[in-house]
């Protein structure tokens, strides 16, 4: 089947970077908040960020 192959090409191309945003959206809201706020302020911060997103 060589019509099928751009296109599948096309979905895992898409799918990669789908999925590559996800882990940087949650790296961002997990790690970053924990590492520039104090202890008690990150866990309110981040479940307000996370339900605004």
């Amino acid at each position: 089947m060589p019509h099928m192959m751009p296109m599948l090409w096309i979905m895992t191309y898409f799918l990669t970077l789908f999925f590559l945003m996800i882990t940087i959206s949650l790296l961002y809201f997990f790690f970053i908040p924990n590492m520039n706020l104090p202890k008690s302020k990150a866990p309110k911060k981040l479940y307000k960020w996370t339900w605004l997103w």
